[in-house]
C-alpha cells in the first residue's frame, strides 16, 4: 500500500479511518476516468508556448540556505535561473549544450586524479568511442518525392466541393510543403496576427520557435497565390477555409481548428498527424517517414528546381548551409526564385 514520511499527512489519514471505522463508515477507492477527474485537469492541459520553473524568489531562498550554483544545468533561455547555464538542445544563449557531455561537466570543476574532467585521457578516449559506435547521422539518406503528395492533393478538387476534413488536411500539408515549416510554426499561425499584401496572406509568429535566436528576423508563414495550378494554390485553399470555418471560429484565435465539433484549435501533436495521414494517402512509407520529414522533401525539391541556396536557407530559418548540407539536402527516391513555386512545380 505505501507509505509516507510526511507527519501531518499520516496524522490526518489516521483521524479519518477512526471516524469512518467509529461511524461504520466504509471506504473504497475507485478510478475516476482522467476527463471527469476535476482535480486532474490542470495536469492534462498542454501547452508548449511555456516553460516551468521556481519562482526567483525561492530559488534565492534556496541558494541563500544551501548557496549559488555556478551553473544550471538543465535549463533554456525561457526558463533559466542563472546566466551560465546549459541547455538540452542548441541555444543561442547557452553557455553548454547537454549537461552529460564532458564540457558542462568540466566547468563544474570536477577532477579526476587532479586533472580536470574534460582533460583527463580515459574521459576523451570513453567520449570518442561514444563518438566512434554512435557518430551523428541525419534520419534519413534520402527523401520522399514531393510529386506524390502533390498528385494526391491535386484530386482533392475543387475545394469549394470538400468536406471539411480533407480541405484542413490539404490546406495543412500545402502550408507546410511551401514554407518547408515545423507543425509548431503551423501550430503558432494566428488569425489576428496575419497581413494582406497582393496575391499573398503573411503570418507574422509572435512566439519563439525553434530557430530563434539574437539577431534572427522575427518569422513568417507565407500563403501565397500559385496561378499555374489553382489546384495546389494555397492562396485559394486558405480562403475556402476561413469561409468555412467563419461560422464556429468564435474567439478562437489559432488559425487551424478540429474538423470535429465542438471545433477547438488543435494541439501540434494533431497538426504533425494531420501531415502523416496527407503522406500516408499519398502512399509515402509513413513508418519510415515522419511528419518532420516534410521539411527535408520540400527543400530538396527546391533545390532540385535551380532555387538559391540563400533563399533556402532564409526561408528555412537556418543560418548555415552546413545544416542544410548534412541533413535536409536528400536525394529524391514563374517567380523563379520564390520558394513555394519551386516545390510545387513539376
Amino acid at each position: 500500500m505505501g507509505g509516507t514520511k510526511s507527519i501531518d499527512c499520516n496524522t490526518i489519514s489516521r483521524q479519518i479511518w477512526l471516524f469512518c471505522k467509529d461511524n461504520d463508515i466504509w471506504l473504497t477507492c475507485t478510478h475516476i476516468a482522467g476527463k471527469e477527474n476535476l482535480a486532474d485537469k490542470k495536469s492534462r492541459e498542454f501547452d508548449d508556448k511555456l516553460e516551468w520553473k521556481l519562482e526567483r524568489s525561492v530559488f534565492d531562498q534556496l541558494c541563500t540556505l544551501w548557496q549559488r550554483p555556478d551553473i544550471d544545468l538543465f535549463a533554456s533561455r525561457l526558463n533559466f535561473q542563472l546566466e551560465n547555464y546549459c541547455s538540452w538542445k542548441p541555444d543561442p544563449l547557452s553557455a553548454f549544450i547537454d549537461a552529460f557531455t564532458r564540457g558542462a561537466l568540466s566547468s563544474l570543476g570536477l577532477t579526476i586524479d587532479s586533472i580536470p574532467v574534460g582533460r583527463h585521457a580515459m574521459v576523451i578516449r570513453y567520449m570518442k568511442g561514444i563518438f566512434n559506435l554512435r557518430p551523428p547521422r541525419p534520419r534519413y539518406e534520402s527523401t520522399w518525392d514531393v510529386s506524390k503528395v502533390l498528385h494526391f492533393l491535386r484530386s482533392l478538387s475543387p475545394v469549394k466541393y470538400l468536406k471539411l476534413k480533407d480541405l484542413t488536411l490539404k490546406l495543412t500539408m500545402l502550408i507546410a510543403l511551401t514554407n518547408a515549416a515545423r507543425a509548431q510554426s503551423i501550430h503558432l499561425m494566428n488569425v489576428n496576427h496575419v497581413h494582406k499584401v497582393k496575391g499573398e496572406f503573411i503570418f507574422v509568429l509572435n512566439e519563439l520557435v525553434k530557430q530563434s535566436r539574437p539577431g534572427y528576423k522575427e518569422p513568417t508563414v507565407n500563403i501565397k497565390a500559385y496561378p499555374p495550378d489553382r489546384r495546389l494554390c494555397v492562396y485559394t485553399v486558405y480562403k475556402e477555409y476561413v469561409f468555412r470555418t467563419k461560422l464556429f471560429r468564435g474567439k478562437h484565435e489559432p488559425l487551424l481548428l478540429s474538423y470535429v465539433k465542438p471545433h477547438q484549435p488543435v494541439s501540434r501533436d494533431t497538426i504533425s498527424r494531420w501531415i502523416k495521414v496527407v503522406m500516408a494517402k499519398a502512399n509515402i512509407d509513413t513508418t519510415i517517414f515522419k511528419a518532420h520529414s516534410v521539411r527535408s522533401a520540400s527543400v530538396s525539391k527546391a533545390k532540385m528546381n535551380a532555387v538559391p541556396i540563400s533563399r533556402i536557407l532564409q526561408k528555412a530559418g537556418w543560418s548555415d548551409a552546413k545544416t542544410f548540407a548534412k541533413f535536409y539536402n536528400k536525394k529524391i527516391e514563374k517567380d523563379e526564385n520564390s520558394f513555394s513555386f519551386n516545390v510545387l512545380k513539376n
